[in-house]
């Protein structure tokens, strides 16, 4: 019997070889006999005593579902002092479905029954959403950034026990078999109550670039890391996140929200219409350090790097002296009077000015120190601009 959790076998199950998820706060889940354990706990129950799977019916098939008979018997076997008859699995079924854990794959509104129905647990319900293991209809307690700080911590105990101990490179594969990726999970879905519409322009930002930076890594974990055009196309415009209802693509976060609605390198139009509701979250202006602090490379330490509202210019600063510390990023060659950067200032030259040199120049010195900058501001001394090259960007 489930007290609460500190006896019996069932508990044990419940909290699998993971004692620190029982320290995890979250919505809790009342069981027949009056114990309540948490949302997470019973989501991490159910996709271990529930078979799920690709079922077909007719010409379509329903991807990791199952059927409503064998979860009453997979009720009454994980929990066989609490739900004693095929009625009392209904209920629990049925009270599952009110918490938002379980639904019918076409039907919301289809009620839990005995038959070969299928059924799908809401972890499973929108692979394409993110952040969708759970439905949260509460806002997030304290400050965007507490949140932001909070599920950044459970993102680097994750990639901690990924990473490799000789290069510290994180191997996304693996990853989902942390121990705390159940609670990571459960605490991006509190973005689903996070307005970024109410946020003042410096917050909004700084959030939403910690937030292109984490969930690109949650998307290597639980996608994969995009091999070719085509799926890079679908991980970049179609995997959604859900920002306070808001469901938004990284394309849409990037060049929507932090590029003041521009088109992107290629587009015809930009990523929000007149009509589009989520025009309310682009910025006015747009900053061309962002680009150096949106990370789309699965080959990183496991540090993660936050930037934050109050010191927002410091933070975007300090991640462009890092990336022109790179030769990738920046070279020069003083001889031949050329000027080696990465392509996206090919790709955004409207971003960086560049094709007008003076200004491009005035943006190098203000994001360089010590001989980097000595070298650019000797460029702009000469008679003749440089010559402009690009370096291909590394995926």
């Amino acid at each position: 019997m489930i007290t609460g959790g500190t006896d019996g076998s069932t508990m044990s199950m419940i909290s699998g070889d993971d004692s620190t998820i029982g320290s995890f706060p979250g919505s809790q889940i009342r069981m027949p006999n009056g114990a309540e354990i948490s949302s997470l706990h019973m989501t991490e129950t159910l996709k271990r005593v529930l078979n799920c799977e690709d079922l077909k019916f007719k010409i379509t098939i329903y991807k990791k579902c199952f059927k409503a008979n064998d979860a009453i018997t997979a009720f009454r076997v994980a929990f066989p002092d609490e739900i004693t008859s095929i009625d009392k699995a209904i209920a629990f079924g049925r009270m599952l479905q009110r918490a938002r854990l379980l639904t019918h794959v076409c039907d919301p509104k289809k009620p839990f029954r005995a038959g070969h129905f299928f059924f799908r647990l809401q972890c499973y319900q929108q692979p394409d959403i993110l952040n969708s293991y759970r439905i949260y209809e509460t806002m997030p307690e304290g400050e965007p950034m507490e949140l932001i700080d909070t599920i950044a911590s459970f993102l680097m105990k994750v990639e901690k026990t990924a990473a490799s101990p000789e290069t510290g490179l994180v191997d996304y594969r693996v990853a989902h078999r942390s121990r705390y990726y159940s609670m990571f999970e459960d605490s991006v879905c509190k973005l689903q109550g996070l307005d970024l519409g109410t946020l003042d322009e410096m917050t909004r930002m700084a959030v939403v670039v910690n937030l292109y930076n984490i969930m690109m890594r949650y998307a290597f974990m639980k996608v994969g890391v995009p091999n070719g055009r085509n799926q890079r196309s679908h991980f970049f415009s179609g995997l959604k996140m859900n920002i306070g209802g808001d469901l938004l693509s990284f394309d849409e976060m990037e060049h929507g929200i932090l590029r003041a609605n521009a088109p992107q390198y290629g587009a015809a139009s930009t990523p929000f219409g007149n009509k589009d509701y989520r025009a309310r979250l682009a910025l006015t202006k747009m900053d061309p350090r962002i680009h150096f602090t949106l990370s789309c490379s699965p080959m990183v330490s496991r540090e993660v790097t936050i930037v934050y509202p109050n010191t927002l210019h410091y933070d975007l600063h300090r991640e462009a002296l890092k990336y022109f510390s790179k030769y990738s990023n920046l070279k020069v060659d003083s001889a031949n009077n050329i000027l080696h950067l990465n392509k996206i200032f090919h790709w955004y030259k409207a971003d960086f000015c560049t094709d007008d040199w003076p200004k491009l120049a005035r943006f190098l010195e203000r994001n360089l120190e010590g001989a980097q900058q000595k070298t650019i501001h000797s460029m702009v001394q000469a008679i003749l601009p440089p010559k402009v090259s690009y370096i291909d960007f590394e995926w």
